[in-house]
C-alpha cells in the first residue's frame, strides 16, 4: 500500500490511507479526510475496510481479490445497495 500511496502522491493525486494496524484516531481522521474532499483516494486493507461506512462512494478498486468469491460479491453487494438506496 505504501508503494500505492507514493506513487500517487509522486503525480499529483491526493491520497491517504487506512490499515489494521493505524490507531483509531487515525483512521477516524484519515476517512474524514477523504469524506470532506481533501484527498481524492483512500486506500484501506482488506482488514480496514470491514465496517467502514462512506456515504456517495462513487467506485471501489479492489487491488486484491478476496480468496471466496462469496466475500467478493458480499463486498460488491455492499456498496451496490448504498448506491441503490442512496440514489
Amino acid at each position: 500500500m505504501i508503494f500505492t500511496f507514493q506513487l500517487l502522491d509522486k503525480v499529483g493525486i491526493t491520497n491517504t490511507f487506512i490499515y489494521s494496524d493505524l490507531h483509531p484516531s487515525a483512521r477516524k481522521i484519515n476517512a474524514a479526510k477523504f469524506q470532506t474532499g481533501k484527498v481524492s483516494v483512500l486506500l484501506v486493507t482488506d482488514i480496514a475496510a470491514r465496517g467502514i461506512d462512506i456515504p456517495q462512494l462513487d467506485s471501489v478498486i479492489n487491488y486484491h481479490f478476496p480468496p471466496k468469491p462469496k466475500l467478493f460479491v458480499h463486498r460488491v453487494g455492499e456498496v451496490l445497495v448504498l448506491f441503490v438506496f442512496s440514489s
